[in-house]
C-alpha cells in the first residue's frame, strides 16, 4: 500500500444516538458528510465528527421533548 494513503471507516449502518447512518453524501474541508435517519423519521446531513463525538444527537426532536 502506498504511503500517505489513509482509507477511512464507513458510518454506514450504525447508530449513534436516535441517529442512524443510512449513506455517506460528500467531503468538504476535509470533513465527511453522513446522511442520517432519526428515531422520528426525519433525515438530516451531518459532518461524521458531530456524529462520533456525539455532539448531534438528534435531528432536534430531542431538544423539542426535553423542552416541552
Amino acid at each position: 500500500m502506498p504511503t500517505g494513503i489513509y482509507k477511512r471507516p464507513s458510518l454506514i449502518g450504525r447508530k449513534y444516538s436516535r441517529l442512524t447512518v443510512i449513506e455517506y453524501t460528500h467531503t468538504r474541508k476535509f470533513y465527511r458528510y453522513w446522511k442520517c435517519l432519526c428515531e422520528c423519521g426525519e433525515i438530516i446531513i451531518l459532518r461524521g465528527d458531530s456524529l462520533t463525538t456525539e455532539n448531534t444527537k438528534s435531528c432536534g426532536c430531542l431538544n423539542k421533548e426535553l423542552s416541552s
